[in-house]
């Protein structure tokens, strides 16, 4: 594996470890608010995410801040790089950051089209508190998820001239 590689994969488990602290220790448990008004945003994800939030007990690999997908993603690469089958790593770690986003990856989105939308939206998330518990705690996973993707890029190989280099007209 290249220091690219690694160095992605090394700040993958950094940001995870740091969101399963959030979550262990200085995270909320629960929160409860009252709201008025309707924003699609909120609407969608707290009509939708019961299915979500129940798939997300029975996945291991998305608990602690997606912790286990990231240390799994790194092992199954590892191994299967020194096994001279590297898509086989790919592949596996593209499963687990997909799972990543698919289950930690609602509430930014629908944040975002709510404050898009209506700033006063702010209020039917609860407040700071609400998307303290709602947007921040999924902010780890995703970005985990994302490093995770950058660490098993394969880079391109350059088919022109290269930075620098001056293309010289061909003569026939």
């Amino acid at each position: 594996m290249s220091p690219r590689s690694w160095s992605w994969w090394a700040f993958a488990l950094s940001v995870s470890t740091a969101g399963c602290a959030y979550a262990v220790i200085l995270g909320v448990t629960g929160i409860s608010w009252v709201s008025w008004g309707s924003c699609p945003g909120s609407d969608f994800y707290l009509t939708r995410a019961v299915p979500v939030w129940s798939a997300l007990s029975y996945i291991p690999f998305t608990w602690l801040a997606g912790l286990p997908a990231v240390a799994t993603g790194l092992l199954v690469f590892r191994l299967a790089v020194r096994r001279g089958r590297p898509q086989w790593g790919r592949i596996t770690t593209w499963i687990l950051s997909t799972l990543l986003f698919l289950t930690h990856g609602g509430a930014p989105v629908a944040f975002s089209v709510d404050l898009l939308i209506d700033r006063s939206c702010l209020d039917t998330w609860g407040g700071p508190p609400g998307v303290r518990y709602f947007v921040l705690s999924a902010v780890a996973p995703l970005l985990a998820a994302v490093c995770m993707l950058l660490a098993v890029r394969q880079r391109r190989q350059s088919r022109g001239c290269g930075m620098g280099e001056i293309p010289t007209p061909r003569h026939e």
